[in-house]
């Protein structure tokens, strides 16, 4: 019997993402936030031995969440996961790597679109205006 490693717990993230996403596509949002959390909760007790891949796995995990959140109306809570998100994306920002790009695009649309909600049109525009370069980026890119 093989001894457990550090990279099976972030498969078993991964499988909870999953599953998570399978509930988000059958509209059981509290089932999918209960994945998204577990699998979050599993991302954050691993060790990371490749510091840059465990942020992407944490940010798009992260990313799902947020989205649940925003569907439960939970936009407080929701707002939080985002700026975390971003903060995450941002520290490997400068490696210009098409995933990361797409997982920024995504965080700040929904952030400008909280932001809209919450009556700060500046600083939605700020967001939106980065997203479109970024995602102009990618499509250039094919």
């Amino acid at each position: 019997m093989r001894r457990p490693k550090a990279n099976d717990s972030l498969i078993v993230a991964g499988v909870l993402n999953n599953l998570g996403g399978l509930h988000r596509t059958q509209n059981e949002l509290p089932e999918a936030h209960k994945y998204f959390e577990a699998a979050l909760k599993n991302q954050r007790s691993t060790p990371a031995t490749n510091v840059e891949s465990h942020a992407s796995l944490l940010a798009v995990t992260l990313n799902n969440l947020g989205t649940i959140l925003l569907k439960q109306k939970h936009k407080k809570e929701a707002r939080k996961v985002f700026e975390e998100t971003l903060q995450m994306v941002r520290q490997f920002q400068d490696k210009n790597q098409d995933d990361r790009l797409w997982v920024l695009a995504y965080t700040l649309d929904q952030l400008a679109s909280l932001d809209l909600d919450d009556n700060k049109p500046d600083i939605a525009r700020e967001r939106f205006e980065e997203e479109v370069s970024i995602r102009r980026q990618l499509v250039l890119r094919g």
